[in-house]
């Protein structure tokens, strides 16, 4: 989540601290309806925001530890690379296959009937009665849909995350930046959550940690943010060329043993030219024009985040960046926030940019999966993104926009 001249599609994930410490995260900002001149180079996909180096301890929460898991996580503003404008009001002008003008330059309005009533969602606090799991979670829930949301493992209870997956709801999937969520890392007695859970290897040493992988999972997310050089702890840095030797024998043991899955690529804190020369790193013979070809050690998605609250800019810079590497793309973190630019987006504001960018992200073939930055009930977990994008409020009730995302997007009337 990284800004800089415009909206930017910060590709950043949530990154851990050391179990004794979270680093103090700079404040994002973002107008859903502002754009700027870009400045950076041809090369940057991405830009900065400084990143405070001070460390403040987050109180009043339960530490959880398990090895190699960090007990508290942090967001990062990554040092480079910020989207190049190719018209005067900073958007990239789509080039990908199969993407019409018209995707591009619509205003991405939607009806505003309500499909489903989220109004009657049961509380956090009630128990729920787990059923036959295949992923540490019931059978019942939705599958189809793109919509997903994050839960930070530092919330500690599973419980609240389980509204999401209320019947009626476009919500499918969901991630806590672990590899499991119900065997010891969250309070998860009694609680069935109706969704599919996608574990991640938040860093290269994480595969063979102690911990196991969430039953019956589909996909495994891949590093997070492994192009971030960071004294506070949150980021494990690699060069490319070094990240793609371990890759190549970490993706060739998963699908040994999990032939089935799809795995999605390093996560960038907002070097694009990092991850386009991991690529060439792990596939020299390939090239993004055909997906990569034949390359035994290619993930099955490209995984990005993206801050801004320009929907213009948020679409052209998304199908930019996924003509560049070629693969369908899975868009893990996404929210109506500028980072270091006030006033910040209104509640209107966010509610329309929310409307039109689901839809859009449901129209395109290429999009495999999205996810809501702004889920949880601690403030800390925010990381900086305005409080009018949560999902969910101190108490852990969801509010007016938490089940506008459970209704596809369309406000609730």
């Amino acid at each position: 989540m990284r800004l800089s001249s415009e909206l930017i599609i910060t590709l950043l994930p949530i990154l851990a601290l050391t179990p004794s410490s979270a680093a103090h995260r700079a404040k994002r900002g973002c107008k859903a309806s502002q754009s700027s001149t870009n400045d950076m180079g041809a090369n940057n996909l991405f830009a900065e925001v400084p990143v405070s180096s001070a460390y403040t301890d987050v109180a009043g929460l339960a530490v959880v530890q398990t090895s190699d898991v960090p007990s508290l996580t942090d967001k990062v503003i990554g040092p480079t690379d910020s989207p190049v404008s190719t018209t005067n009001d900073d958007r990239p002008a789509s080039t990908v296959p199969g993407l019409s003008d018209n995707a591009m330059t619509s205003d991405g309005a939607t009806e505003t009937t309500s499909a489903v009533s989220l109004t009657d969602v049961a509380s956090p606090s009630i128990t729920v009665t787990c059923s036959e799991t295949t992923n540490g979670s019931s059978n019942t829930g939705n599958t189809s849909g793109k919509a997903g949301v994050g839960w930070p493992v530092q919330e500690v209870d599973a419980a609240p995350v389980a509204q999401f997956f209320a019947s009626g709801s476009t919500v499918s999937w969901w991630f806590n930046w672990n590899k499991i969520w119900n065997q010891g890392v969250m309070t998860s007695d009694g609680v069935s959550v109706d969704g599919e859970f996608l574990p991640m290897i938040f860093g290269p040493t994480y595969l063979n940690n102690q911990d196991t992988f969430q039953e019956g999972f589909t996909e495994l997310m891949g590093y997070n943010e492994p192009d971030l050089k960071s004294t506070t702890g949150v980021s494990v840095y690699l060069e490319p060329a070094q990240a793609a030797e371990t890759w190549k024998t970490q993706i060739i043991k998963i699908r040994q043993q999990y032939p089935d899955i799809k795995v999605h690529s390093p996560v960038m804190a907002s070097n694009k030219t990092w991850l386009l020369e991991f690529f060439k790193s792990i596939c020299p013979d390939d090239s993004a024009s055909d997906g990569w070809g034949e390359c035994q050690y290619k993930p099955d998605y490209v995984s990005a985040h993206m801050y801004t609250t320009d929907i213009e800019y948020f679409k052209g810079t998304l199908a930019g960046f996924q003509k560049d590497f070629g693969l369908p793309l899975v868009l893990s973190e996404f929210a109506c926030y500028k980072f270091g630019e006030e006033p910040h987006p209104s509640l209107e504001e966010v509610s329309i940019f929310m409307q039109s960018t689901m839809e859009w992200l449901d129209q395109q073939d290429w999009v495999v999966k999205y996810a809501w930055f702004g889920n949880a009930r601690n403030s800390e977990y925010l990381f900086g993104v305005y409080e009018t994008n949560r999902l969910m409020d101190t108490s852990g009730v969801l509010t007016d926009l938490g089940k506008q995302y459970m209704n596809g997007g369309r406000p609730i009337s």
